[in-house]
């Protein structure tokens, strides 16, 4: 160890004095200076996402927040521009990345207002960079289209980006049909210079919620199978002292597998094991019955095809789930 600090430990002070210099220079409508003054940062090693996430965005953020309410719509159109504009002046100075053997597809919707639109065109520059051959998606494409494209495609990753808890409740019916998809892809639901919503993005069948492009990119590595694996999720309800399970993608026996370790890794938190099978998109007789020897057990689950009412599940018997 010869002391010297970390990488990160030295670009943090450098991109917090940035971020004020770009914010004073936003708030003064001198565009030139925040472009250079970006510039500088990517001149003094930091990468155009850490620029992005860490000096423009939330810079900009603010200094929209102090725009007169009458002057809002026209000038955040202007600032939003500006900053999009210096995104691709910092990504052009790169050196171009070696092509990828196999580019995987992504899809990323991209809102409406002028500000969601420079987060989907930060979030999709940093994909193709990392990559990915990115599919973008207008704010009018519907729920079910967004699924249709992604199916069309092999879509591995749906990236949504979301400026407010309203816009994750909103995007929760896309969430839901890209969950049933035989290969459902990893969804990330992604706030840049926003509020952390993990739990309310993983409550409409989100993988994560991130709020930065390198926390996307960490997350991606995170959940992304390996080649040619299919991909599985579960979601977990606690009603009352029940424990609810609710497998997606596709049922077979390493799913049931994994549906039983979940259950094992919470053993003694609930009276009883539910497993609603209604959102699996493919089930193949080995998961149908490994499910079903498992439900025979002691302590085994309930198995059944749709989420049950409170009194419903009290009067609960065993049933096999449809084949």
């Amino acid at each position: 160890m010869d002391g010297t600090p970390p990488p990160g430990a030295v670009r943090a002070p450098l991109l917090a004095a940035l971020r004020r210099e770009v914010h004073d220079a936003l708030v003064r409508l001198d565009l030139r200076a925040s472009r250079d003054l970006a510039l500088s940062g990517a001149a003094n090693g930091a990468s155009p996402d850490d620029l992005f996430t860490d000096v423009l965005r939330p810079a900009l953020h603010d200094a929209v927040a102090l725009l007169a309410p009458r002057e809002r719509a026209r000038r955040t159109r202007a600032l939003a521009s500006s900053v999009g504009a210096t995104l691709e002046a910092l990504r052009d100075g790169q050196e171009a990345p070696a092509p990828a053997v196999r580019r995987r597809c992504a899809v990323v919707a991209v809102g409406r207002g002028p500000l969601d639109a420079l987060d989907g065109r930060a979030i999709s520059d940093a994909l193709d960079d990392a990559g990915w051959d990115v599919r973008e998606l207008t704010p009018d494409t519907a729920p079910d289209e967004v699924r249709v494209l992604a199916a069309r495609d092999c879509a591995e990753l749906a990236v949504l980006p979301t400026s407010s808890a309203t816009d994750v409740l909103v995007m929760a019916p896309a969430y839901r049909l890209l969950r049933r998809m035989a290969d459902p892809p990893v969804i990330i639901a992604c706030s840049l210079a926003g509020e952390d919503e993990l739990a309310r993005a993983r409550g409409v069948g989100a993988d994560d919620h991130v709020t930065s492009l390198a926390d996307l990119l960490a997350s991606i590595d995170r959940h992304l199978p390996g080649a040619d694996k299919r991909r599985w999720g579960v979601r977990i309800q606690r009603p009352g002292d029940d424990l609810v399970l609710t497998p997606t993608g596709i049922l077979d026996a390493d799913s049931v597998a994994r549906l039983r370790d979940v259950a094992a890794s919470r053993s003694g938190t609930f009276a009883r094991l539910l497993v609603e099978v209604g959102d699996v998109a493919e089930r193949q007789p080995a998961g149908l019955r490994a499910l079903g020897l498992w439900a025979d057990e002691p302590g085994g689950p309930h198995v059944v095809d749709a989420p049950l009412a409170a009194r419903e599940r009290a009067d609960l018997r065993w049933r096999g789930p449809a084949a």
